[in-house]
């Protein structure tokens, strides 16, 4: 359907040159994910391997994802299907500090309404200029992730050092309305480091650009590509409420991307407290692409603007950690054509604090329990219609798995959770003289979404087989249930009635190795 990356030649480059790492480090990944999580996410930052705990390691994981259910909101696919090939990995090189990341996702999804297209991972959360229609259908698209980072020794405790990362895919739909999209991205940091015993600091700097590029087009114009076509007619939506007929064959999202940080490394109360801060700014620039008497003709439509402010902090002593994550953003638009003005707000605030707690990390009879808790706020407001929604709420999560040896080297483990998410200030608020399509098919069924109280649950099976000394192979399989705990009996909107109820099923595999 689309051009194919030379993606089994960038796997073989990025998956094996990493080889050392010490024996406990790899035995302390558990289903959590927390451990990878935190990895992964330190090594696509400038500096953040230098940052870590470990002298080097390497993870290489293919993942078989399936998500399918009516607990969802209005712009989810029912059914997802979603196959992730990701390795990423740090390795000292005499007095260099080599990182490296590379990804490829698969993204099979299946009854997806009022969304032609994914709008992430491209342009920035929340933006509201998109492509929507009634007519369910698939989305079929491939992504694809590379970086690498350089830190070198300067003078004395100072180190500096570079990076790139390049981003890209495509997409379509197979039947009408048919979307097709392609993006991509490069990304430029820099940064310097200063290490004193056992203090480490980093400060770094990036700057990054890319495109998404999306047009519509219809297999039978005769029969969909007309008004009388009523679920086939494609809807360009500009905010929270505010939308209008289709006026461009196609779109382009014009993105620029700056970003900063701050990372800090130092003892405290017996272990290690590492910090990392970050701000972004995103502006994405929507042009519509339309034809005129002097040829092809881009004209601005508006220009959406997301700042983001994330933390994360971490103490680790031996197998124990205590983490707190957090993030703040905020976005607007300012709509040049229609409006010349502002219109669309969007915000989030999210926090989360856990405690980990691993005993024995070998293949014996060990232990580990994780707890976690934190809140989730979420706004858009839109001034042309006047609608303002909201999405807040408490969640709590526990986890408990378990170790058994088999053979030396081997083993099985075990792993269980249980959580809740709890509705607290959810609402909204449209006039009855503003109610229309996007109220009804979007803003309604995503309300009901948001204050439907639910009761999580998941286990996950593992197998552990030490493959050479200190390389090991984790495979798993994964099951977990979100289920609604106070439903709804009649649709909110009889004209469209989807209606987030019941459950939500994510089951997979994964098959994972550490070197």
């Amino acid at each position: 359907m689309y051009s194919r990356f030379h993606n089994i030649s960038l796997f073989l480059v990025l998956a094996f040159p990493f080889t050392a790492f010490t024996q406990s480090g790899k035995l302390s990944f558990d289903a959590t994910g927390t451990l990878n999580d935190w990895y992964k996410n330190a090594v696509t930052v400038q500096g953040g391997a230098w940052m870590l705990p470990s002298d080097s390691m390497n993870v290489v994981t293919l993942l078989y994802d399936y998500k399918s259910g009516g607990l969802r909101k209005s712009q989810v696919a029912r059914t997802q299907r979603d196959i992730t090939v990701e390795t990423y990995g740090w390795q000292p090189l005499n007095k260099l500090l080599l990182s490296g990341y590379f990804g490829y996702a698969r993204h099979l999804h299946d009854s997806v309404s009022w969304s032609l297209a994914p709008r992430e991972p491209l342009t920035a959360e929340g933006n509201p200029y998109y492509y929507a229609s009634r007519k369910a259908g698939n989305w079929d698209d491939e992504q694809y992730q590379i970086g690498g980072n350089l830190m070198l020794p300067l003078h004395q405790n100072w180190m500096a050092g570079g990076g790139v990362r390049y981003k890209a895919g495509a997409g379509a739909r197979s039947n009408d309305p048919r979307p097709q999209m392609n993006n991509h991205q490069v990304d430029f940091s820099a940064g310097v480091g200063y290490k004193r015993n056992a203090f480490k600091i980093h400060l770094d700097a990036s700057y990054g650009y890319g495109s998404a590029e999306q047009g519509v087009t219809y297999s039978n114009d005769d029969d969909n590509n007309t008004p009388a076509a009523v679920d086939y007619i494609v809807y360009d939506f500009l905010g929270y409420g505010f939308y209008r007929y289709r006026a461009a064959l196609r779109m382009e999202q014009r993105v620029k991307l700056w970003r900063t940080g701050i990372q800090l490394s130092m003892p405290m109360a017996g272990g290690t407290m590492f910090h990392q801060v970050r701000y972004s700014r995103q502006t994405d620039s929507s042009f519509r692409e339309t034809t005129g008497a002097s040829g092809v003709i881009f004209d601005e439509l508006g220009m959406y603007t997301l700042n983001a402010f994330q933390g994360n902090h971490r103490w680790i002593k031996r197998g124990l950690m205590a983490f707190l994550l957090w993030d703040m953003k905020t976005g607007e638009d300012f709509n040049k054509v229609l409006l010349n003005g502002f219109n669309y707000r969007y915000s989030r605030k999210q926090a989360a604090f856990g405690v980990r707690f691993q005993h024995k990390s070998g293949y014996v009879s060990g232990w580990l329990f994780q707890g976690q808790t934190g809140f989730s706020q979420q706004q858009w407001q839109d001034g042309n219609t006047q609608h303002d929604a909201m999405d807040a709420a408490v969640t709590v999560d526990f986890s408990a798995s378990k170790r058994f040896p088999v053979r030396e080297k081997n083993g099985w483990e075990v792993y269980g959770t249980f959580g809740a998410r709890v509705n607290t200030l959810s609402y909204l608020n449209a006039p009855p003289s503003q109610i229309n399509l996007f109220t009804q098919a979007v803003a309604y069924p995503n309300a009901q979404y948001a204050q439907t109280d639910q009761f999580k649950t998941g286990t996950a099976v593992t197998y552990i087989h030490q493959l050479l000394p200190g390389k090991y192979m984790r495979c798993s399989l994964f099951a977990n249930c979100d289920n609604a705990l106070n439903g709804y009996d009649t649709p909110l909107n009889k004209a469209d009635p989807f209606v987030p109820s019941g459950r939500r099923l994510h089951a997979g595999a994964r098959l994972q190795f550490l070197f």
